[in-house]
This record gives C-alpha cells, structure tokens and sequence, in this order.
C-alpha cells in the first residue's frame, strides 16, 4: 500500500503502509464510526491514587500561541523549524474553531514503545513515556505505528539513519524524575495545559468540564478510556472526530 493523501470525512490524512493499517485497525474502525456520528464513550476516571506523572489539556483556553513548543525547542535544543509540538486548528462555525495541540498523548498501552527495537522509546518512571534521541537511528517504525500520527521524521526524502531525525516528545524525564512539570506545562501563559498526578487533574479536568457546558454545549472529557488510558486528559468543545481524532 503506497503513502498518499485525501479527504474523509472533512479531514485530510494520508495513506497508510500495510504494516501501519494492521496496528490502527482498530482505530480506523473507530474513526469510521465516528464519521456515521458515533458519540464518544464517557471516560473512565483514573483511580483515585493514580499519582502517575500526566497532564491536562484545556483546548476550549488554547490559542495556538505556540508559548509551549518555542519553550520545547528551547529545552530540547532544537532549531525553529524543528517542532515536538504543533498545532491543528478547524473551523467550526463563522467564529468558532477548534484547537488540538499535536504530540505525544502517552498511552498506556502504547505501540510506539512495543515497536522500539533500539530502546529509545520506553516507558518511565513517571508513567509518560520517555524518548531518548541518542539511541534512536530514526527507522520510522514508531512513526508508523502512532494512532495519533504524532512521530515525524525530518530530513531528506529517502534518507535513511542519521541522515533523518525523528520528532517526538521526550517526555522531560530528567525533569519530573527532580519533582518539576515539564518544559511546556511551565510555560502555558493561558492555563491550557497543566501538569502533575493523574488523579488530581482528573479532579481539575471535571470542574473544567462543568465550567464550559455552561457556554459550549458539547464540551467532553478525551483520553482516559482508550489504549489502556492516555496520559493527557483533554477537554474537546466537540466530539473527537471534529478534531480528527480516534473515538474516546
């Protein structure tokens, strides 16, 4: 199966290869079902002595600034062009638009890290999972497996190696092994994203979420049910397929 691009259900995605379309059968079904106007499912709440590292995602106060990825790159040393975050913004409306900030999401039950054969994505400590850019040789196979399509390989078309350069979050361990949040969560001039024990955001994500329904009547929590739990629980103004996301 050749790579590609194209329009499904007013998202555009591209193609996959055979050997992503076998791990994502799951969350292609889920997609599909989405589009026929499948609700997501209510997420399950953490337990409440889940002090596992995680963050919350606010998308109903992101603004796209890109305050967080420009702290990221600072931290990471990387250049401008070369980003661990971006930035999807749909319209919705005449004056609405939704905002999903594009990275590592943290799942539980995560392929990227079962796919790793060099040991540069692992799961750690905190409970995130960790990227080790030293020890990766940039093969794409994380990459290729991501539900959310979040790994990218920079470089020249057809590199192989060194030559390319793999994005992702690396999940600041050496950061949150000290007791501090990471780079992104510290620099969020808005409260869109915050960080600490799952169990605890949840509490803050659930006074979120009854603070928008006031005002936005789809407002729904994103995360906690799908691929074992993801490490971000994220508040969406709309179901999950707005955003092109897998149902959750």
């Amino acid at each position: 199966m050749e790579r590609g691009s194209g329009n499904f259900c007013g998202v555009w995605f591209e193609t996959l290869t055979r050997r992503r379309f076998l791990w994502l059968g799951v969350s292609a079904a889920a997609v599909l079902a989405g589009c026929g106007g499948r609700a997501d499912a209510p997420p399950a709440a953490p337990a409440p002595d889940d002090r596992r590292y995680g963050f919350f995602f606010d998308s109903t106060r992101c603004t796209a600034c890109g305050t967080c990825r420009q702290e990221c790159q600072r931290e990471n040393g990387l250049a401008p062009e070369l980003a661990l975050i971006r930035f999807n913004v749909v319209k919705a409306g005449a004056e609405n638009r939704l905002v999903w900030r594009q990275t590592c999401l943290h799942c539980t039950s995560a392929a990227c890290v079962k796919e790793c054969r060099d040991g540069a994505t692992v799961r750690g400590a905190s409970g995130l999972t960790n990227f080790y850019r030293e020890k990766c040789t940039a093969c794409g196979d994380c990459a290729e497996v991501c539900p959310f399509g979040v790994p990218v390989l920079a470089g020249s078309r057809g590199s192989k190696g060194r030559d390319r350069l793999l994005l992702r979050c690396t999940g600041c361990p050496d950061r949150v092994g000290s007791g501090q949040d990471t780079a992104c969560v510290t620099s969020c001039p808005y409260g869109a994203l915050l960080g600490g024990p799952r169990a605890a955001l949840w509490v803050t994500a659930t006074q979120r979420l009854e603070e928008a329904r006031r005002e936005i009547a789809g407002a729904r929590l994103y995360g906690p049910g799908i691929y074992g739990g993801l490490g971000v629980i994220s508040l969406l103004a709309a179901e999950s397929r707005r955003y092109g996301l897998p149902a959750g």
